[in-house]
């Protein structure tokens, strides 16, 4: 089962104007009271009597309660205010794309356990089109995994449940209809969503869906030869129990970790539950803005601050995204062992910034001092460690052009762990202190 709180809510009300939220199915009301906390206008419809009632005897708002309709979800939306009472609606949908309930098919002409009636989306759907106001709505489908074959977490749908070919057709051919004003995008989240967005908001379902604890966006895979660092790291970490039993434990998430992301080696660190690959196009390691606050029980991040146009931004972000007293691993290249005195990089021309713990000088025009740059932090969060990564650096190899991160000598870095303070706010990104201040 799907839930709206998947979708960042708060964005879609604030960037493109979304004034109502309207469901069907709304089983136990749990995605419609999300829903109360972003729209005024909420309603819905539950067509099982006794899921009716249930919702009824639970819901204490009594607005809430009054919001919702027994009926079947396609008269429902069919009988949704098509006149000038409805100008200047923008609604966002979230369609219950499953079997529909006892009480409906009951209703149905022709009921049976596997026929076209137990299934009322293309029904849905029809009557959507014929509102002049659903070029402005945002729609959401929720189990898209029973009409389209598409790798989800929830992984294939079950045959027993599966909708006859017939129905997968018509609701093929009736979001086509819906090309001309939207895109349709298919998100693997839960049981698979399929999002219809206007053209005119210019971004895609992943733009406004949410990251969230156990997310598994990437299959494990081992490549051979040297992966990279967080692969050269594996050595280190797996005789060092406290990334087992400390630092990687519940939750987690691996900004940037591509090909060679921590949730390969999950099986080394037995109290991590789950680590998400924060690694697709078009979403922002600055930002992190599709990830809520205070989503994950620690955070891993290996060589990728210094590709970010604003490391101080991005950090702040990171500790929002982690709960009070969770972890933050980072590593970052050290400037003399990585770049060896040539910047840009040579070895990586995405870089923006070099890193040193700390000297005197740098020869690096964007070199950031990490002990300054942690100082201003130093509110939000303690300092665990720094560690100068050159356990194996072997001097012979150093500045003859080698990029030492891809061969067996060593991870030419300097990992950062901090743990964020119990007491942090997780109101808005946490803003590091102005070292000019200090």
């Amino acid at each position: 089962m799907g839930a709206i709180s998947r979708f960042d809510l708060g964005s879609i009300v604030d960037q493109f104007g979304m004034n109502a939220y309207i469901e069907t199915g709304v089983g136990m009301g749990v995605s419609l009271s999300h829903a109360a906390r972003f729209f005024d206008d909420v309603r819905g419809c539950e067509g099982s009597r006794d899921s009716f009632l249930r919702f009824s005897a639970r819901t204490v708002n009594e607005s809430l309660r009054t919001s919702v309709r027994q009926m079947r979800a396609d008269a429902f939306l069919a009988a949704l205010p098509d006149d000038a009472a409805s100008a200047g609606l923008r609604p966002l949908l979230f369609l219950d794309a499953h079997r529909v309930s006892g009480a409906e098919m009951a209703a149905a002409p022709t009921p049976s356990s596997n026929c076209a009636d137990d299934f009322s989306l293309p029904k849905e759907l029809a009557a959507l089109l014929e509102k002049s106001w659903v070029g402005e709505a945002m729609i959401v489908i929720d189990a898209a995994r029973l009409y389209q074959d598409t790798e989800c977490f929830g992984g294939p749908v079950p045959e027993d449940i599966r909708p006859p070919q017939a129905v997968r057709q018509a609701v093929a051919a009736l979001l086509e209809q819906f090309s001309n004003t939207h895109r349709l995008d298919v998100l693997p989240h839960d049981d698979a969503y399929l999002v219809l967005l206007p053209w005119a908001w210019g971004v895609s379902a992943w733009d406004v869906a949410l990251v969230r604890r156990g997310d598994r966006y990437s299959r494990q895979s081992l490549q051979p030869g040297v992966a990279g660092a967080t692969s050269i790291s594996m050595m280190r970490r797996v005789h060092d129990a406290r990334f087992a039993t400390r630092y990687f434990a519940g939750h987690g998430i691996d900004i940037g970790g591509g090909r060679d992301a921590l949730e390969k080696f999950k099986f080394a660190f037995p109290l991590a539950r789950s680590v998400v690959n924060y690694d697709r196009p078009g979403w922002d390691a600055q930002t992190c803005a599709n990830v809520a606050d205070a989503e994950f029980d620690f955070l891993y991040s290996s060589h990728c601050l210094e590709h970010l146009d604003d490391p101080q931004l991005a950090f702040g972000h990171w500790l929002r995204v982690v709960r009070p007293g969770g972890w933050l691993v980072v590593d970052v290249p050290d400037e003399d062992l990585y770049e060896q005195g040539v910047f840009p990089s040579r070895f990586s021309t995405g870089h923006q910034h070099s890193f040193t713990v700390a000297k005197p000088a740098s020869w690096s025009p964007r070199s950031i001092c990490v002990l300054e740059f942690l100082l201003g932090f130093r509110n939000q969060c303690q300092v665990h460690s720094v560690q100068r990564l050159d356990h194996v650096a072997h001097p012979v190899l150093l500045n003859k052009g080698l990029d030492l991160t891809q061969t067996p000598y060593g991870e030419a870095g300097i990992e950062i762990i901090v743990r964020k303070a119990p007491s942090a706010s997780t109101n808005g990104h946490l803003t590091p202190i102005k070292l000019a201040a200090l």
